[in-house]
């Protein structure tokens, strides 16, 4: 609470310190306008203080989560949880069906690489029989 400044009690008290009267009531001015200038600044500061505690609090209750909003954020959460559950399900049942496929091709290309490794065995039996009977006919043929 502000008080009033007492002007003539001052001038009195300075008179008592040897000022004139002229002089006394100068002194008492300037102190008057002084304080009135820090009562103003106080005023204009107390306001701009003011001001500035209601843009923050009105910031911080807009960035505020309520409730209704965690609930929102945690639905969504679960939503896309089980959106990507289905979806890692899906690439499951899409992986295993091409690894049997895959399966399936590798075990056909297989079985050909083990039928012509059985004629080959055929042939090279062949031949070995053919290269023995020109080798004894060669022996022979001595």
């Amino acid at each position: 609470m502000l008080m009033n400044f007492d002007t003539l009690n001052a001038v009195k008290q300075l008179q008592g310190f040897g000022f004139e009267q002229r002089q006394a009531e100068g002194v008492v001015e300037v102190l008057k306008e002084t304080q009135a200038a820090s009562i103003k600044e106080l005023k204009e500061a107390q306001t701009a203080s003011a001001k500035e505690l209601k843009e923050t609090q009105s910031a911080s209750i807009e960035n505020l989560a309520t409730k209704d909003d965690i609930k929102d954020v945690r639905n969504d959460m679960n939503a896309m949880e089980a959106s990507l559950r289905s979806d890692m399900k899906t690439l499951e049942v899409s992986l295993r069906g091409d690894m049997k496929t895959l399966d399936a091709s590798l075990n056909g290309q297989i079985g050909a690489v083990r039928a012509e490794l059985v004629s080959l065995r055929w042939i090279l039996g062949v031949l070995t029989a053919a290269v023995v009977s020109m080798a004894i006919k060669y022996i022979l043929s001595w």
